[in-house]
């Protein structure tokens, strides 16, 4: 029978195998899971499916700090348009010929869905192109204090209800952006907002038709700005920062997005527990804030989503005293949604905090 101390180095191990980082381990080993086995834990985290080059579902596909060049997006754009001209005869003909044969101009539209010529104009559309909140409706949000939200197609619109918020972790959504370190992008892309490619790669994992996101619902301090347009900037930053206790309180839901949990496959509301009790997006400083103004919080996993009040409520339940097995997964994770808390106080403090640091 293995010391508690000798427990908790093998569940340090275990975890720092899977790429929780030693501190967070050393943290997790002695409290959330301080009552596991490394066995039982690993058996868990074996689900969890890393994927891609940086291990990462939503960041961007590849640390680009500067924008394509002219010489590269003439080739795609002649490359694509070949690729149109040349498959839009035999689309037609093929249409066409199916039309007289059953008279039915429901044959034209599928011939068109099925050829690949839309999937051409998607990545026409897509390349190259990026997302940004026009000022014009984040002055009108801060005015009349509701949310500033995107849709799929890269449109905005101010809402008062029926939209989801975003919770994420920004260096995982936004990735490594420099060529040796998290830091800004380059000034010209950081002008142009977020790459929609980039932007589909979060966006279809939330499952809503319009998003509340803060880095783009909160306009961006750039340092070619004259002094007089980033003093309006931080106004406007601070209008919305003002509001946003109205903001997800009002939202439908609050998705969260984590690494981890977006790798995991299982249909156990414990897994998602233990796996969330070791990812990086609990430890955010805004994460309690976040959960505790929200009507409801999905966690999005690789293959599904649990609800973290049917999480805490299984662990609450589960749980039958402090000696119990899942005692300390249970005292994390409801701290998240009970108890009395200063929403709109910390939402503004921590908020303040995030944005006077990396992403200015």
């Amino acid at each position: 029978m293995p010391t508690v101390a000798e427990n908790e180095l093998a569940m340090v191990e275990v975890l720092q195998r899977y790429g929780i980082g030693s501190s967070r381990a050393r943290k997790v080993a002695s409290n959330d899971l301080k009552r596991w086995t490394p066995a039982d834990v690993d058996l868990v985290l074996r689900q969890v499916q890393m994927t891609g080059r940086d291990k990462n579902p939503c960041g961007p596909l590849f640390n680009q700090r500067r924008g394509t060049g002219i010489g590269l997006k003439a080739f795609v754009y002649s490359v694509l348009g070949f690729g149109i001209a040349i498959t839009l005869p035999f689309v037609v003909a093929v249409a066409v010929g199916r039309f007289f044969k059953r008279w039915k101009f429901a044959v034209v539209k599928e011939s068109w869905a099925k050829s690949p010529i839309p999937n051409f104009i998607s990545i026409f559309r897509e390349f190259d192109s990026y997302i940004k909140a026009p000022l014009n409706l984040v002055r009108q949000s801060i005015e009349q204090k509701i949310a500033l939200c995107v849709n799929r197609s890269g449109e905005f619109k101010v809402m008062t209800s029926g939209y989801t918020v975003m919770s994420h972790v920004w260096e995982e959504t936004l990735g490594w952006m420099s060529p040796t370190a998290f830091g800004k992008v380059d000034l010209s892309l950081r002008k142009m907002g977020v790459a929609r490619s980039h932007f589909l790669r979060f966006f279809d994992r939330c499952n809503s038709t319009w998003l509340w996101v803060d880095f783009l619902a909160i306009p961006k301090i750039l340092e070619d700005m004259s002094v007089a347009e980033q003093a309006e900037i931080e106004r406007l930053r601070i209008g919305v920062i003002n509001n946003l206790n109205t903001i997800y309180c009002s939202a439908d839901k609050v998705v969260v997005l984590d690494t981890l949990a977006l790798q995991l496959k299982t249909g156990s509301l414990l897994d998602v527990a233990v796996v969330m009790s070791v990812g990086r997006w609990i430890t955010r400083i805004c994460t309690v804030a976040e959960t505790k103004s929200a009507r409801k919080v999905t966690i999005k996993t690789a293959d599904g989503q649990a609800d973290l009040d049917d999480i805490v409520q299984l662990l609450q339940e589960m749980t039958t005293g402090e000696d119990h097995r899942y005692s300390g997964l249970a005292e994390a994770l409801s701290v998240l949604r009970g108890g009395s808390f200063d929403n709109q106080a910390s939402l503004e403090v921590v908020y303040r905090q995030m944005l006077s640091s990396t992403f200015n």
